[in-house]
């Protein structure tokens, strides 16, 4: 019961701090005004949590829900290893990405959803796409995914005003930044959005989950496997995602460019491995 209750718990508890945190420094800014305001914008912020964020992300990431007809096999391997971790199965999306990848969102377990992108099914075996599955289920059963939905959510936020005062400051005229790039206010809040992000989630639990994983389907090395191969997939053929969406994602898709290193919330895919068999590599 701890064990799925802490996710839950921990973003609770950071989100009550970010809330007294608005709050009191609106007061000490902006006096009785600036606690109304402080508390409004809290208001907006746990709105976008808990009943914009499943909705937000679904729409960036479209996908065919699967349901019936199942060429792959998915729905059966879902149905499977939920049922070993004593969970609800969850809503399964085909995403049209060419890359194999995985992610997973829900901030209750009647709104969780996991999505695939067709790129995995293409390139992985069926083994290798049950120990990704399984990696999934993991973040689930330990309620993970209410702490990256949510981590998720704010930083969208806090981006989207800083993206804003870029353009209306005309920083993004005046230096032009090249695409895949950050404009100035946004490197200059990029730090604090990640460190936001790693108050809500720590490298512990993308390992406790990789460690749940591979007792799911009874084989470390497999899993270790699927981590190294999402990892290198996401090296060679990187897509276009929004910083803000990375904790949502098994493996970071993100570069290791200068400004989005701040953004890389998932441990190093090497400790990883090492944590799973022992050694890297493998």
């Amino acid at each position: 019961m701890l064990l799925r209750e802490r996710g839950s718990l921990k973003v609770w508890l950071f989100l009550g701090a970010f809330s007294s945190a608005l709050m009191i420094g609106g007061l000490k800014l902006f006096d009785r005004h600036g606690l109304l305001a402080g508390f409004l914008l809290a208001l907006a912020v746990n709105g976008l949590v808990f009943f914009y964020g499943d909705l937000r992300l679904l729409k960036r990431f479209p996908g065919e829900l699967l349901e019936g007809q199942d060429p792959w096999g998915l729905l059966s391997k879902l149905d499977a290893l939920t049922a070993k971790a004593g969970i609800r199965a969850p809503r399964l999306f085909l995403c049209g990405l060419a890359t194999p990848t995985t992610m997973s969102i829900g901030m209750s377990s009647g709104r969780a959803a996991i999505l695939v992108s067709e790129g995995l099914v293409r390139e992985f075996s069926a083994a290798e796409t049950e120990a990704a599955l399984a990696l999934e289920v993991a973040r689930l059963k330990r309620k993970d995914t209410v702490a990256s939905t949510a981590a998720a959510a704010i930083t969208a936020g806090l981006a989207k005003v800083a993206r804003a005062l870029d353009q209306y400051l005309f920083l993004n005229v005046i230096f032009k930044p090249r695409p895949g790039q950050l404009g100035p206010v946004m490197r200059l809040c990029a730090p604090l959005i990640a460190l936001l992000a790693r108050v809500a989630i720590g490298h512990q639990q993308y390992l406790a989950s990789d460690k749940l994983a591979a007792e799911l389907i009874g084989d470390s090395r497999r899993v270790a496997r699927v981590l190294w191969k999402l990892h290198a997939f996401q090296t060679t053929r990187p897509f276009e995602v929004s910083p803000s969406d990375t904790p949502l994602f098994v493996v970071s898709p993100l570069t290791t460019s200068f400004w989005y290193r701040y953004l890389q919330l998932q441990p190093p895919v090497e400790r990883r491995i090492k944590k799973l068999v022992g050694h890297y590599p493998m």
